[in-house]
């Protein structure tokens, strides 16, 4: 008796749930790539956090961890080094156009992005994070 098998079918991922944090976390990534396109050769960016109760934070990196908290380290306005532990919906991220000679060095400095190894979406609420990817000039 002669068996054939078939291949198994492609396993299709779980939807995508756009409540979780690594969605918002990856929109800040693409749209901070797009508007470093549109950049002149002369200019750069700042990025600031600014938080519901008005106060800034002006984030080396951008990390977060599922299903709700962005986490962003940095300095605030009095220059004390700082760990914001948020939620996105109490975060708002601005980027802001800027002349590279007008900058300290240290606002030079690129945004660095804590990403998720390449996975199923299944693996998305793991924290699986790997070396920071920074978006560099």
């Amino acid at each position: 008796m002669n068996r054939t098998f078939s291949a198994a079918p492609p396993l299709i991922p779980p939807p995508r749930d756009y409540k979780l944090a690594d969605w918002y976390h990856e929109r800040i990534y693409t749209q901070l790539k797009q508007f470093r396109e549109r950049l002149t050769p002369d200019e750069t960016y700042t990025t600031q956090v600014v938080l519901n109760n008005g106060k800034v934070v002006f984030p080396r990196s951008i990390g977060y961890h599922n299903p709700d908290m962005l986490i962003a380290d940095g300095w605030d306005e009095d220059n004390n080094e700082v760990v914001l532990l948020v939620p996105p919906s109490s975060a708002q991220i601005i980027f802001t156009r800027k002349r590279k000679a007008d900058l300290t060095e240290r606002q030079r400095q690129p945004l660095g992005f804590h990403m998720r190894s390449a996975g199923p979406a299944s693996d998305r609420s793991a924290d699986q994070s790997t070396p920071s990817a920074l978006l560099e000039e």
